[in-house]
This record gives C-alpha cells, sequence and structure tokens, in this order.
C-alpha cells in the first residue's frame, strides 16, 4: 500500500514518510509497490536527496491514484 501524505506542491509529496518528487525515468526498472514496469520515460516519484531508498521508484499513476482513493490493479478494490 502506497500512504501518500502531505503535498508541498505539485511535484513534491511524501510517499511513505519520505519526500519524493516527480520526474520522468531516465532509464527501465521497477515500480517498489506495483511491481510493474517503469521504462524510459514514464512519469515517476523517487525521494527527493540522498536517503538511504534512493533508488526507489514508484509509478506517478500509482501515487496519483493512492492520493485520490482510487484503486489501482495492486490495490484491494474494497469488496
Amino acid at each position: 500500500m502506497i500512504e501518500v501524505g502531505r503535498r508541498i506542491h505539485e511535484g513534491l509529496v511524501y510517499i511513505n514518510g519520505e519526500p519524493c518528487t516527480k520526474t520522468t525515468a531516465r532509464k527501465a526498472t521497477t515500480c517498489v509497490h506495483s511491481r510493474k514496469p517503469i521504462k524510459p520515460g514514464d512519469w515517476v516519484y523517487r525521494p527527493f536527496g540522498n536517503s538511504s531508498i534512493r533508488s526507489a521508484r514508484w509509478l506517478a499513476s500509482e501515487v496519483e491514484a493512492a492520493e485520490r482513493g482510487t484503486p489501482t490493479s495492486t490495490q484491494d478494490a474494497g469488496d
């Protein structure tokens, strides 16, 4: 589950207690939440600064869905 906290501004939000910034992926990787592939150019959130999880990436669509409370394919739909 993605725990989305206070949004500082459009591109900076707290995810699981870490300040993260929205950017485009530079290389292929995997979303730490959904395990979906991330391709270069996809919009992602990454930790801001030099944190211990600096290589983590979250698909922006997953984070923004969690903010809205909209279930994604990996979240419980509440059935």
